[in-house]
Protein backbone atom coordinates (compact mmCIF):
# COMPACT_ATOMS: atom_id res chain seq x y z
CA UNK A 1 0.00 0.00 0.00
CA UNK A 2 3.13 2.52 0.78
CA UNK A 3 4.43 1.93 -2.93
CA UNK A 4 1.21 2.49 -4.22
CA UNK A 5 0.34 5.63 -2.44
CA UNK A 6 3.50 7.01 -2.92
CA UNK A 7 3.67 6.41 -6.71
CA UNK A 8 0.35 7.74 -7.04
CA UNK A 9 1.41 10.71 -4.72
CA UNK A 10 4.54 11.82 -7.05
CA UNK A 11 2.34 10.80 -10.04
CA UNK A 12 4.92 7.98 -11.01
CA UNK A 13 4.50 7.04 -14.67
CA UNK A 14 6.97 4.22 -14.99
CA UNK A 15 6.05 1.11 -13.25
CA UNK A 16 7.31 -0.31 -9.82
CA UNK A 17 6.79 -4.19 -8.21
CA UNK A 18 5.30 -4.34 -5.31
CA UNK A 19 5.49 -8.43 -4.86
CA UNK A 20 9.41 -7.99 -5.74
CA UNK A 21 10.95 -10.03 -3.34
CA UNK A 22 12.98 -12.42 -6.00
CA UNK A 23 13.89 -8.61 -7.26
CA UNK A 24 14.75 -7.26 -3.96
CA UNK A 25 17.08 -10.63 -3.02
CA UNK A 26 18.89 -10.38 -6.58
CA UNK A 27 19.87 -6.47 -6.49
CA UNK A 28 20.42 -6.25 -2.89
CA UNK A 29 17.79 -3.77 -2.20
CA UNK A 30 18.16 -2.58 1.03
CA UNK A 31 16.22 1.37 0.91
CA UNK A 32 12.84 1.99 -1.03
CA UNK A 33 12.43 3.40 -3.35
CA UNK A 34 15.74 2.09 -5.42
CA UNK A 35 16.01 2.19 -9.28
CA UNK A 36 17.91 0.81 -11.41
CA UNK A 37 18.42 1.69 -14.74
CA UNK A 38 19.47 -1.21 -17.12
CA UNK A 39 21.34 -0.63 -20.25
CA UNK A 40 20.73 -2.37 -23.76
CA UNK A 41 23.33 -4.81 -22.71
CA UNK A 42 21.10 -5.70 -19.80
CA UNK A 43 23.54 -4.38 -17.52
CA UNK A 44 23.33 -2.53 -14.69
CA UNK A 45 24.08 1.33 -15.89
CA UNK A 46 23.15 3.26 -12.55
CA UNK A 47 21.24 2.62 -8.99
CA UNK A 48 19.78 5.53 -7.95
CA UNK A 49 18.52 5.08 -4.07
CA UNK A 50 15.61 7.56 -2.73
CA UNK A 51 13.52 10.23 -4.67
CA UNK A 52 13.75 14.01 -4.18
CA UNK A 53 12.89 16.73 -6.31
CA UNK A 54 14.30 16.82 -9.95
CA UNK A 55 14.19 13.40 -10.17
CA UNK A 56 12.09 12.45 -13.35
CA UNK A 57 14.28 15.15 -15.74
CA UNK A 58 17.18 13.36 -14.05
CA UNK A 59 16.01 10.04 -14.39
CA UNK A 60 14.93 11.12 -18.33
CA UNK A 61 18.30 12.16 -18.80
CA UNK A 62 19.97 8.95 -17.48
CA UNK A 63 17.62 6.87 -19.68
CA UNK A 64 17.87 9.16 -23.00
CA UNK A 65 21.49 8.55 -22.67
CA UNK A 66 21.31 4.74 -22.30
CA UNK A 67 19.02 4.58 -25.26
CA UNK A 68 21.56 6.87 -27.50
CA UNK A 69 24.37 4.44 -26.54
Amino acid sequence: KTILAFEKNYHIKYPGYVNAANVVKSYHVNAFPTFYFIDREGKVANVTVGYSDGFEQKATSMIDGLLRK
